[in-house]
């Protein structure tokens, strides 16, 4: 009883402390899925772009995306970029913890005003899973530039789904770039070396990979 009424202590102090002197939002603290406005999730990719952070926004109910863009977190002001018949649209959020980086409450601005966002963490795991099969579908049609992205699309939101590793391995096998592809086989190794599937596909084009 004494250890709970601890840990609760904690808990709430730590809360306190957010609220009361503020906490910096990084890019490290929002990458990930979360629930967004009405029915929309937002994944916010863990790689960043060449100016800023991937971010895809999908329906609830579905897992093909509807809304991409660049992300960039400064001084936990989180703009959104988006680019819509050749013109780029910004919308501007200012974030804080409610709860120990699980959620996060968004302001609009400039202005401000309600009704703000609750943005709340949930699972990445389907998101990777419609990437991985989606290079999985490509990879079998030999549309391997494509199948490609696609597993990067998914490693890039977790990298270390063995599903993505295999698939970019299958896409870059097709590419021959077979050093590139013994290097993903191998980390799949690492993560579960029992892998049959990756062993085996590693074991056929391991002397095929060039030196670097």
């Amino acid at each position: 009883m004494k250890k709970r009424s601890l840990l609760t202590l904690a808990v709430l102090i730590q809360v306190i402390a957010f609220s009361s002197f503020g906490y910096t939002v990084n890019y490290g603290d929002i990458a990930g899925s979360w629930k967004w406005k009405g029915n929309d999730i937002i994944t916010i990719l863990s790689a960043p772009g060449d100016s800023g952070y991937d971010f895809l926004i999908r329906k609830k109910n579905t897992l093909k995306p509807y809304r991409t863009g660049k992300i960039t977190v400064e001084n936990s002001i989180i703009t959104l970029t988006e680019t819509i018949d050749g013109a780029a649209t910004t919308e501007s959020y200012e974030a804080t913890v409610v709860s120990d980086f699980e959620k996060y409450r968004l302001a609009r601005l400039p202005e401000k005003k309600p009704p703000q966002i609750t943005m709340t963490k949930i699972s990445d795991r389907p998101l990777v899973r419609y990437y991985a099969n989606e290079a999985s579908k490509l990879n079998k049609k030999k549309q391997f530039e494509m199948a490609s992205k696609a597993a990067q699309n998914a490693l890039t939101i977790d990298r270390s789904s063995i599903e993505a590793l295999l698939e970019a391995a299958r896409a870059l096998t097709g590419l021959e770039l077979y050093y590139d592809a013994v290097n993903y086989y191998e980390r799949i190794l690492e993560i579960n070396p029992k892998n049959k599937t990756a062993r085996k596909e590693y074991e056929k084009i391991r002397d095929k990979a060039p030196m670097p």
